[in-house]
């Protein structure tokens, strides 16, 4: 499915036969990671079989405000899901590839709710409370 839409894929995995997929030999730093995201006008998540909360692409898609492409089907109980900046995919056929090619003004209006910061706020008031 080509559609105008230039898809880069890092799969870190033995490469398959008869197949025209780019596989990795070693993961790629997280910082790499990151600048691919940053670069990125949409997100791809997906879930493996069989799991059923978000990835870290989730998270990251809020944190850079990126679109994110995902076969979560949960995705729309998330605190931050906007049905204009998210989508849920079950096959091929529901990806609109002009929404993914479309570029836009992205703001989900993260407060930094992830930050590790937060985490030990959230302790210290459940401290509190006993």
């Amino acid at each position: 499915m080509q559609q105008g839409v230039n898809c880069r894929f890092d799969i870190v995995a033995p490469k398959k036969k008869d197949t025209n997929i780019q596989y990795l030999k070693e993961k790629i730093p997280y910082p790499d990671v990151l600048a691919r995201v940053k670069s990125s006008n949409c997100i791809l998540e997906v879930l493996q079989n069989g799991q059923k909360s978000q990835s870290i692409r989730y998270f990251e898609a809020i944190i850079y405000n990126k679109k994110l492409l995902t076969n979560n089907k949960y995705v729309q109980e998330l605190p931050y899901y906007n049905e204009k900046y998210m989508k849920y995919f079950k096959n091929l056929e529901d990806i609109d590839t002009d929404w993914i090619c479309r570029r836009e003004e992205i703001q989900y209006g993260y407060q930094g709710e992830f930050s590790p910061l937060k985490l030990i706020d959230f302790l210290d008031k459940l401290d509190e409370n006993g």
